[in-house]
């Protein structure tokens, strides 16, 4: 399949940057809806609201402000909007209407009529799922509000998290390990992961992240194909995201979905082979990074649902259709909105938290450099590797991979940060949270609080110079996080390459 490169894709989002916009609240419109330029958000909403009967009331003066990030917020200022558009109660019912005596003649005509709507069936059902009236509406209503928004992936969550027993035992079967392994309890008493709670734990990951994207009504919304590229995508980011929360209440361990544990490396453990030193000292990256972080934050499960969601929805995922992209990043955008606005409302006390879970958890621009200069610097030391088997890997896996980090970095980097036209104050600003890390290694534990309250300052006066500047993009801060701050996924691609390369040298 031909796939458009991700920065074309962006300069077909730009030009569409001046598109026609909704009159009722400020998105792109998709054309003239009931008398009115509208986007299918207002108009799906103002079609519920006739077809229904729904009768609204505003808890405040009937003066709510209505745009396209809190049009679910008041419906009854955004039905009023709707009206003052000039959109007619009359054509919806009159849409109605016609719709019904469609229905009614083509049941009592010939034959020639009666397959007609057949016909049609069948080419909505060829066609993208993103056409369905029933998704569309349900998304509308469940996924405009935060709460709503919160509510639901909590219960997607609660769903996969009731087939984590039925999908280890799917998995226990297999047999990863060519050596026999005796499962090691450590001095706490608990079971210490072999190589094969490992990669089961994996597979168990794997198979628990396609059920639980499949709850989520955006994603049912997308082609095969683009619900394909997003799972691509995402998989392995799901596997560290989850095995972090699930090991926050700890310091020195990573806890698999199975209860057992990986600990934390000793240095002679790491430094006993090149491999799988190396993978044990992923392991200890991500008790840093990723683990401490979340348990310093006291990062909850509504906070976790939302950020998992967030790196799902990544618009620019490889092999994503430019149909797709609009979509996947207006759906990004609504989710980190709900989390916005969970953050202000529960945490009004921790104004900084929301630079704290985006800068700490979805995991900084460091790792794409790692991974970069590491696929670099493992070309060297290939020659410290004197076994046939691991030489094939290095040949087959990394002699291209230098060349991919390039051109990720094009697609990943590059293009956002033209898409999103970032000037020099926004550039400085992300830069000088990058350098003050507070999780850098070797930091000394004097440091850390001081690092800590420098990023914070200066994420704040991002965030004030954001809110000033860019009065008409409220998304801009996600974006430029959540774009520009290197998502998880190149802390997981070194994670699993190294994981790759333990199962392939047979250890």
């Amino acid at each position: 399949m031909f796939v458009v490169p991700t920065a074309a894709v962006f300069s077909k989002l730009n030009a569409e940057k001046e598109a026609m916009t909704c009159i009722v609240c400020g998105d792109v419109a998709t054309g003239r809806h009931y008398g009115a330029i509208a986007c299918n958000g207002c108009k799906g909403f103002f079609r519920r609201t006739i077809r229904r009967g729904y009768k609204y009331t505003c808890r405040f003066k009937s003066e709510c402000f209505i745009d396209k990030h809190n049009r679910a917020v008041c419906r009854f200022c955004r039905y009023a909007r709707c009206i003052r558009a000039g959109m007619r109660i009359e054509q919806v019912q009159n849409e109605r209407d016609v719709i019904g005596k469609r229905v009614r003649t083509a049941s009592s005509s010939n034959g020639q009529m009666k397959q007609q709507p057949r016909r049609r069936q069948s080419a909505d059902e060829g066609s993208s799922k993103r056409s369905s009236p029933e998704i569309s509406g349900s998304f509308e209503d469940a996924w405009d509000c935060p709460e709503t928004l919160i509510s639901a992936l909590l219960k997607s969550e609660k769903t996969i998290n009731g087939l984590r027993d039925s999908v280890i035992k799917q998995t226990g079967h297999v047999e990863y390990a060519v050596k026999p392994e005796e499962p090691a309890s450590s001095s706490s008493g608990t079971r210490t992961a072999t190589v094969n709670d490992i990669f089961k734990s994996l597979h168990s990951q794997l198979l628990l992240v396609i059920e639980w994207a499949k709850t989520l009504p955006p994603f049912l919304t997308l082609s095969s194909a683009d619900q394909t590229a997003l799972l691509k995508n995402f998989a392995p980011q799901h596997i560290v995201l989850c095995v972090s929360y699930r090991s926050k209440e700890g310091a020195d361990f990573l806890k698999l979905i199975n209860d057992s544990f990986i600990l934390r490396p000793s240095k002679e453990q790491q430094e006993k082979t090149i491999v799988s030193g190396f993978y044990l000292s992923d392991c200890e990256r991500v008790m840093d990074q990723m683990v401490a972080p979340m348990r310093f934050l006291s990062i909850d499960e509504a906070e976790f649902v939302t950020l998992k969601a967030c790196v799902l929805f990544n618009p620019v995922a490889k092999g994503l259709s430019p149909l797709a992209v609009t979509t996947v990043l207006n759906t990004r955008r609504r989710i980190f909105s709900a989390l916005e606005h969970y953050v202000r409302s529960r945490k009004y006390d921790e104004k900084t938290r929301l630079g704290d879970l985006t800068l700490f958890l979805l995991s900084p621009l460091s790792v794409r450099t790692q991974l970069f200069l590491v696929n670099a610097t493992i070309l060297k030391r290939a020659k410290l590797w004197s076994e046939r088997e691991c030489q094939d890997v290095i040949t087959s896996v990394y002699s291209g991979f230098y060349l991919s980090d390039c051109e990720r970095v094009m697609d990943q980097m590059v293009a956002p940060m033209r898409f999103l036209s970032i000037d020099e104050a926004e550039f400085v600003t992300l830069k000088a949270c990058v350098l003050f890390n507070p999780v850098a290694k070797g930091l000394s534990p004097l440091a850390v609080t001081t690092v800590l309250n420098t990023r914070r300052r200066i994420f704040s006066a991002l965030e004030h110079y954001v809110r000033s500047r860019k009065y008409d993009e409220k998304t801009r801060l996600g974006d430029l996080t959540l774009f520009l701050l290197s998502p998880l996924s190149v802390r997981t691609q070194l994670f699993l390459v190294n994981a790759a390369i333990l199962k392939r040298a047979k250890l």
